[in-house]
């Protein structure tokens, strides 16, 4: 891609402000700054849109990875609760007489 010049970049400006109308050569130097614009803008939204993409997939699976552990305490605080209640069960467990 070639990079508008600063006199073009000035005529965009000034054509997108209401001063002047281009014509001619200056309309398609108009029309080759706003299609170099709106590909740098493309770019950069997808550059962004990638970005939120991963960044939801990454929150994704970093949520499935936090609830399958807190599922693994939970199961395992609910064995050693289990135990724990057997063992005020059975007489004579701890050295009871």
């Amino acid at each position: 891609m070639r990079k508008p010049s600063q006199g073009t970049i000035s005529l965009c400006v000034s054509v997108a402000s209401g001063l002047r109308k281009p014509r001619g050569h200056r309309l398609k130097a108009h029309q080759d700054c706003l299609n170099e614009v709106l590909k740098r803008w493309a770019n950069d939204f997808a550059v962004v849109r990638e970005k939120a993409a991963v960044s939801d997939t990454n929150d994704h699976k970093l949520m499935l990875e936090l609830g399958n552990r807190l599922s693994s305490i939970e199961s395992k605080l609910e064995l050693l609760m289990g135990e724990q209640q057997r063992e005020k069960k059975l007489p004579g467990s701890h050295g009871d007489p």
